[in-house]
């Protein structure tokens, strides 16, 4: 190799070098925050852009045991067996009912003042009823279920 050719060389090595490390596009890896609507405000203060308050499920209502969720599962059993879950039904899978049905029986139970607790024995009578229902549209309202409404589940 010539002594000009080797003059030249680091030259064209740094060009080369320089012009591999610009990039014209945004990183490789980048992290994005937006606002997804998360918000831990204090209670009644007013939200920012699009974001929704949380209102987290009572902790007791994750449990199989608790009574919404008793309830609602014989209730989505009752529309499974008369044929209420499916395309173009209230429910499309029977999860998708048993989240709507607990959330719709915990409001209920919510509404209802039973000081004492709910008793044992009424709730099993609810669920039967429920179980039982005939099959017509709104099974999962459980308060139009006689043995299901008002105090009706109340400890006495």
């Amino acid at each position: 190799m010539g002594s000009r050719a080797r003059a030249w060389a680091p030259l064209v090595v740094g060009a080369i070098v320089a012009a591999c490390a610009h990039s014209e596009g945004p990183p490789v890896s980048q992290t994005t925050t937006t606002g997804s609507g998360f918000w831990m405000g204090d209670p009644g203060t007013e939200l920012r852009g699009s974001a929704q308050p949380i209102e987290p499920s009572p902790p007791d209502l994750s449990d199989p045991a608790h009574p919404a969720n008793r309830i609602a599962n014989e209730a989505c059993e009752r529309m499974v067996d008369c044929a209420q879950i499916g395309q173009g039904r209230p429910y499309t899978t029977e999860q998708a009912c048993r989240a709507g049905a607990r959330r719709h029986v915990a409001d209920q139970l919510a509404r209802t003042s039973c000081p004492e607790g709910i008793d044992d024995a009424r709730l099993t009578d609810c669920m039967t009823a429920v179980r039982f229902a005939p099959c017509t549209p709104g099974l999962d309202a459980v308060e139009r279920v006689p043995a299901c409404a008002g105090e009706r589940l109340c400890a006495r």
